[in-house]
C-alpha cells in the first residue's frame, strides 16, 4: 500500500514600501492538490486506488473525482507485451526459423517446433507491413507480408484494458460536486 499527497506551502509577507516591516502581516497557506492510496494488484495486473483521482481516457474528457477505481496497469507488463503489436501465426511443417522483418530490416527470429505456432511477444513500435519468412528445416520456405497499423485504443489479443471506477465528481478546488457515480 502506498500513499501520496501533492502539496505546496505558500509564505508570503505585505511590505509597504513607506513603513518598516513589522512581522505581523505574515499570511500562511497550504494547498493541496490530491490526496490518494493506491496498492498494487499483480494478479489482475492493476492497481486500486482510493481517494482524489481524475480519469483521463483515450476517447472522453477527463474529470476530477473522489472514490475509487481499479484499472489495468500496463507498466506491470513485461517490456516486450505493453502497447499494441499484432499476432503472427502459420503452420511450420517441421522444425523452422521464422524470421519477422520490416523494409528489409529483421525486427524479430525464433525457432518453432512442427505443427502451429503463434508469436505474441514483438514490441509495440512494429506499425506498416511486416514480411514473414518460415524456413523449414527440410529446406521448404514459406513468405508472405501482413499489414499492421497502430492507434491508441488496440489492444494485443487476449488483453484487456479497463479502468473501472465509482465516486463523485469535485472540482479543482477540491470541492464534490453531482450524485455518486459509478463507471467503466
Amino acid at each position: 500500500m502506498r500513499a501520496d499527497w501533492q502539496t505546496n506551502y505558500q509564505h508570503t509577507r505585505s511590505n509597504d514600501d513607506d513603513e518598516e516591516f513589522s512581522g505581523d502581516d505574515t499570511q500562511k497557506k497550504w494547498e493541496w492538490s490530491r490526496y490518494y492510496a493506491w496498492r498494487a494488484l499483480p494478479s489482475l495486473k492493476a492497481k486500486l486506488a482510493l481517494g482524489e483521482d481524475y480519469l483521463n481516457s483515450d476517447i472522453f474528457d477527463g474529470f476530477n473525482y473522489v472514490g475509487g477505481s481499479v484499472s489495468t496497469d500496463d507498466q506491470m507488463l513485461p517490456p516486450n507485451l505493453r502497447g499494441y503489436a499484432p499476432d503472427i501465426s502459420g503452420v511450420a511443417h517441421t522444425t523452422a526459423k521464422v524470421t519477422v522483418s520490416q523494409m528489409g530490416r529483421v525486427i524479430y527470429e525464433t525457432q518453432v517446433p512442427a505443427g502451429p505456432f503463434r508469436i505474441q511477444d514483438l514490441g509495440d513500435s512494429v506499425s506498416g507491413t511486416l514480411h514473414i519468412r518460415i524456413e523449414e528445416q527440410n529446406g521448404q520456405v514459406q513468405e508472405y507480408d501482413i499489414s499492421t497499423a497502430s492507434m491508441p485504443y488496440l489492444t494485443r489479443p487476449g488483453q484487456v484494458r479497463y479502468k473501472i471506477m465509482m465516486g463523485r465528481p469535485q472540482e479543482w478546488g477540491h470541492h464534490v460536486e453531482g450524485e455518486f457515480f459509478s463507471g467503466a
